[in-house]
């Protein structure tokens, strides 16, 4: 009997997903492309008087993304309670985004930047999904942070938003919250919503450096405060500079 030929490259592309592999960088620049048109149009949209549309069609599709993503893991074929519930970060963010977008609420507004720009891009940085391009799942992960990153840099650039003291507070609260119930929740069940729980992703992530848990659990929710901070700091600069130009003007004009 002849024994069956070895997978073609080909074939592991498509089946399997490495991260910091060509399909990894291929798929974040095919993401980048996608998120500079929808900015591109919306700022366009803007310009000529029609914002609000193109707030509302991008909020459609962000919708639309948590709708079909939390769908597909809830159908029966692969319900888990561990796994399946939209209860991880990332899931919330989701859900938030298009209601931030469609209402211009700006507590929604604070929480997308903080959660999607400050921690779920660590799931664009390390996905832990293994599939590759020929799998549901593969497509279901990148569709689900993707949607969350598009709808963020939009609310940047097309809905200039820009966060201050207060808005870091509230996702600072908000965050906590959240870290704490879902520590509550995995320890009864042996669950790990929101990453606070004993088991680890399968994948190679920042968790697997941060030690034993429940002492990890600490660090994580340190290290989110930090990197929320951290995403604040530029716009506080930014912010700073912007007074200190405005006050020589005026000094130099007499003001």
């Amino acid at each position: 009997m002849t024994a069956p030929a070895p997978a073609t490259d080909r074939a592991l592309w498509l089946d399997q997903f490495h991260a910091f592999s060509f399909t990894h960088l291929f798929t974040l620049v095919a993401l980048g492309v996608v998120i500079a048109c929808a900015v591109v149009i919306g700022v366009q949209m803007r310009d000529s008087g029609r914002g609000r549309t193109a707030d509302r069609a991008v909020a459609g599709i962000g919708a639309l993304a948590w709708v079909v993503v939390a769908s597909w893991w809830l159908s029966p074929a692969r319900f888990t309670w561990g796994n399946s519930l939209p209860l991880q970060l990332c899931d919330l963010a989701g859900l938030v985004a298009p209601i931030a977008i469609w209402t211009r609420n700006r507590a929604a507004r604070a929480l997308l930047y903080f959660w999607g720009i400050g921690l779920c891009t660590q799931g664009l940085v390390t996905p832990i999904a293994r599939e590759g391009p020929a799998h549901a799942a593969f497509w279901m992960a990148w569709i689900n942070h993707g949607a969350i990153a598009m709808l963020a840099v939009y609310d940047l650039v097309v809905g200039r938003f820009r966060p201050g003291w207060r808005d870091l507070r509230l996702a600072l609260i908000t965050t906590t919250v959240y870290a704490l119930c879902m520590f509550g929740l995995d320890a009864a069940f042996d669950w790990n919503y929101g990453y606070v729980g004993r088991s680890k992703p399968g994948a190679p992530t920042i968790l697997d450096s941060l030690g034993a848990w429940p002492g990890r659990v600490v660090v994580i929710m340190a290290l989110g405060a930090f990197a929320m901070t951290a995403i604040l700091l530029p716009w506080l600069i930014w912010e700073r500079l912007h007074r200190t130009g405005e006050s020589r003007a005026r000094a130099e004009i007499g003001v």
